[in-house]
C-alpha cells in the first residue's frame, strides 16, 4: 500500500509540477544540451530516443513519462527536482558531462578536413606510408589534406566521407601494403564489436584492426589481432585521433593462385587427358 501511495504521489506530483513549470523542463533540457555541446541528434542517440521526441520536449509540445524523465536527469547528473523546478540557466555551476563521453561522441570539436571537385563531390584522399607521421600531425590542416593524392570511387555508398590509407601494419585479411579505404566514424559509441577499422593515433600510428567497443565500460577500444601473432590490447579513446570504418581495399599485387588450387588443377588436367586416351582406345577397339 505504501509503495502504491508513493508511486502515485510521484506521478501526481510530476503532473502538477509539469503544469506549473513546464517551461523549466524544456528550457533546462535545451540549456544542458547546449552547455555540453550536444546536438539534438547526439542526445537522442545517447538516450535512445527519437530526434522528434527530443525536439518536442525542448519546444514544450510534449513531456516525457516518469521513467524517461529520470533517465534524462541521470544522464545530465542533476536531480529530478532541479530539472523540473529550477531554472538551471541562472545556476553558476551547471553540471557538465565527462569530457571523454563528449569526445567519443564527437561532441568535443573534432575537425575533419575534406577536398571537393567543382561539383562539390568529395575526393578520397590517399595517405601513403611515407606520409603517415605527417598525417597524424596535420590531419586537421586543410592545406595538408589538400596536398594529398586524391581520387574518386563511384561504387562506394554516397553521403559518407572516405579516406584511403596505405597500410604497413595490418593483422587482418587485407595484405600488407594494400590500400584500405575507410568511411569516417564521427560517433565512436556506435562502433560494433569485430568491426574492421583504421585507427589513427599518435601512439599506434595508422593501423588496421578489428575493434571491440569498451567505451561504455572503461573508455577504451580493444584492438584485436585476428591472426594470433600478438596479444590484443586496449587504447584509450582520448589517445585516438580518427577512426575510419572499413569500406574497401585495393591490392596492388596480382593475387597468386594458392598451391592447393594449382595442384588440383593439374590433377584435373591429368584425369581429363587420361579420359581422352581411354576414349580413343575404346573407339579404336570398337572399329576392329
Amino acid at each position: 500500500m505504501a509503495k502504491f501511495f508513493a508511486k502515485n504521489f510521484i506521478k501526481n506530483y510530476l503532473f502538477f509540477s509539469n503544469l506549473i513549470s513546464l517551461m523549466f523542463f524544456s528550457s533546462n533540457l535545451r540549456h544542458l544540451r547546449r552547455v555540453n555541446n550536444l546536438t539534438q541528434e547526439a542526445l537522442a542517440n545517447h538516450l535512445e530516443l527519437s530526434l522528434k521526441k527530443i525536439g518536442s520536449y525542448e519546444e514544450g509540445r510534449a513531456t516525457p513519462k516518469l521513467e524517461a524523465l529520470l533517465e534524462i536527469a541521470n544522464f545530465f547528473s542533476v536531480s529530478l527536482e532541479q530539472f523540473i523546478n529550477q531554472d538551471l540557466s541562472v545556476v553558476q555551476d551547471t553540471p557538465a558531462l565527462p569530457e571523454l563521453k563528449k569526445y567519443a561522441a564527437a561532441e568535443r570539436l573534432r575537425i575533419l578536413s575534406i577536398t571537393q571537385d567543382r561539383n562539390e563531390n568529395e575526393y578520397i584522399e590517399l595517405v601513403r606510408l611515407d606520409m603517415e607521421e605527417d598525417y597524424i600531425k596535420g590531419y586537421s590542416n586543410i592545406e595538408f589534406v589538400a596536398d594529398l593524392p586524391k581520387c574518386q570511387l563511384p561504387a562506394l555508398p554516397l553521403n559518407q566521407t572516405y579516406r584511403a590509407f596505405e597500410i604497413s601494419d595490418s593483422l587482418l585479411a587485407a595484405p600488407t601494403k594494400s590500400i584500405v579505404v575507410g568511411a569516417f566514424v564521427a560517433d565512436w559509441n556506435g562502433l560494433k564489436d569485430d568491426e574492421p577499422c583504421i585507427i589513427v593515433s599518435e601512439n599506434t600510428g595508422v593501423i588496421f584492426r578489428k575493434v571491440k567497443n569498451r567505451i561504455a565500460q572503461n573508455d577504451t577500444l580493444l584492438l584485436e589481432d585476428t591472426n594470433g601473432q600478438f596479444s590484443s590490447y586496449s587504447v584509450l579513446v582520448e589517445d585516438i585521433e580518427e577512426i575510419w570504418r572499413f569500406a574497401a581495399y585495393i591490392n596492388l599485387d596480382f593475387p597468386e593462385v594458392p598451391t592447393q588450387v594449382n595442384e588440383l588443377r593439374q590433377t584435373m588436367q591429368k584425369l581429363q587427358t587420361a579420359l581422352e586416351i581411354l576414349e580413343n582406345k575404346t573407339d579404336e577397339e570398337s572399329h576392329k
